[in-house]
């Protein structure tokens, strides 16, 4: 499992995936901590609206679909429990590649994110909209 991210199938929430995202993206916001329990008063931020976190799902899940499929299948699968001779077997790929093919696909879905992120914080500042 990758650091930061918990195994976790959130209700409301068909890709678990996304869900990861979300909670690494809490556990970078507030330190090991949070993940435990346990916060700083001081420090203390509000906890997001039903709406923020629904948003905040909505481009994790958009993330995931912008991957190339080899990479969001990849994940998914292994994210489903299948082990590395699973995933190559289904993919067409060597059991040895796995490995750097999952490493690939995080790497690429954590910028696909942070990018998406930027540019909504771009557009709330410019005051502009979205396509949709």
């Amino acid at each position: 499992m990758t650091p930061g991210f918990r195994k976790v199938k959130a209700p409301n929430s068909p890709n678990p995936i996304a869900q990861n995202m979300k909670l690494g993206q809490d556990k970078s916001h507030h330190g090991s901590t949070a993940v435990l329990g346990r916060r700083d008063p001081e420090s203390e931020e509000p906890e997001p609206s039903t709406l923020e976190r629904a948003q905040d799902a909505a481009l994790a899940r958009k993330a995931v679909d912008s991957l190339a499929e080899r990479d969001r299948l990849a994940l998914l699968m292994r994210e489903e429990g299948l082990d590395y001779t699973e995933i190559a077997d289904a993919l067409g790929l060597s059991v040895g590649s796995i490995g750097t093919t999952l490493a690939r696909a995080r790497r690429r879905l954590a910028e696909a994110y942070e990018a998406m992120q930027a540019e909504g914080r771009r557009d709330v500042a410019g005051g502009g909209h979205a396509a949709s």
